[in-house]
């Protein structure tokens, strides 16, 4: 699973989140989606709500340029 984020930092707009965070932890985005989705999981949250949740999320973060 490939999860990015095009967001910026900075006045000049040249910083990426998501160099950053690649240089910190490559796949740190997807490692903490799955933590997540694990701890909600143990916390015998239902599966359909955890989809559909994760549809939607996906969907908002794609429609506000949060992921790409």
């Amino acid at each position: 699973m490939v999860i990015k984020t095009p967001l910026k930092m900075g006045t000049e707009a040249d910083v990426s989140v998501q160099g950053i965070l690649d240089q910190i932890v490559p796949g740190v985005i997807p490692l903490g989606l799955t933590f997540i989705v694990y701890f909600l999981v143990r916390r015998n949250v239902k599966t359909t709500y955890l989809l559909l949740g994760l549809l939607a999320l996906g969907f908002i973060g794609s429609i506000m340029n949060v992921f790409s």
